[in-house]
């Protein structure tokens, strides 16, 4: 089954060449030029997830109703070109997940893109200046930190922290996170524990960063190479994205 546009009836001006991008491009393995600053990013979800009957359930986000503050996203030049199977590897899943999470059901590309107060920045340092729900950033450790930190210091904090992981996370030293930065491997940082092991756990918990997390700007694909460009963003409502005429959902087929 090829891609096809499942939602809405028609593609929103806004997105219109980057769901064409996706919709006509054959395998062939070449990646199209990646933006500095894109303003078009795309989620993968199986279908049955985000649509019912033709439509959006109310609760439906990017990660999902109850997922983290903010989710991890590619662009559509990070897949276009690639068949489904390719493209669920180079957004960091292995051939077990793929499986167990997307067998029997079909892939979708959710496509959108942010309102205009949700800004893109190109920086890849952390160092970072606008509001953490409304930015979009590159997947590297040092934007990772800090979107970790500025979350935990926010009044109301979106995270649920139990007994003292708030301050943790807030006043976790930068000598600290050198060392997760460092570490070869999740099974490295877990078998010598200590507080680098509640941060790096922390992270998973709360922020749904996996295992195999690169912090490089791209995603480990499921032999643990690089992927898919890798970006961090607000866990966006979809129906208030299609609500501004910012989203579209593509069907990328069926995983048997």
């Amino acid at each position: 089954m090829s891609s096809q546009l499942v939602f809405p009836n028609q593609v929103p001006p806004a997105i219109e060449s980057a769901v064409k991008l996706i919709l006509q491009s054959q395998p062939s393995g070449t990646i199209p030029a990646t933006p500095d600053v894109p303003d078009v990013f795309v989620r993968i979800d199986r279908l049955d997830a985000i649509l019912h009957d033709g439509q959006i359930p109310a609760d439906a986000h990017l990660a999902g109703p109850n997922g983290p503050p903010v989710v991890f996203l590619t662009i559509p030049e990070g897949i276009a070109g690639f068949p489904l199977h390719a493209v669920l590897s180079r957004i960091g899943y292995t051939d077990a997940e793929i499986a167990s999470l997307f067998g029997g059901g079909q892939a979708a590309a959710i496509v959108f893109k942010y309102p205009d107060g949700v800004q893109s920045l190109a920086a890849w340092d952390g160092d970072l200046s606008s509001d953490v729900l409304k930015r979009v950033v590159r997947g590297t450790w040092q934007n990772l930190f800090r979107t970790f930190k500025d979350l935990a210091e926010i009044e109301e904090t979106p995270l649920q922290f139990v007994d003292d992981d708030r301050r943790f996370v807030a006043s976790f030293p930068s000598w600290g996170r050198l060392r997760l930065m460092g570490v070869p491997s999740y099974s490295d940082i877990e078998s010598v524990g200590g507080a680098d092991w509640r941060y790096r756990w922390l992270l998973e918990r709360l922020l749904w960063v996996t295992p195999t997390y690169l912090g490089k700007g791209w995603a480990a694909d499921g032999n643990g190479g690089p992927g898919a460009p890798e970006y961090l963003g607000p866990n966006a409502s979809l129906s208030g994205l299609a609500a501004t005429q910012s989203l579209a959902i593509v069907s990328l087929g069926g995983i048997r």
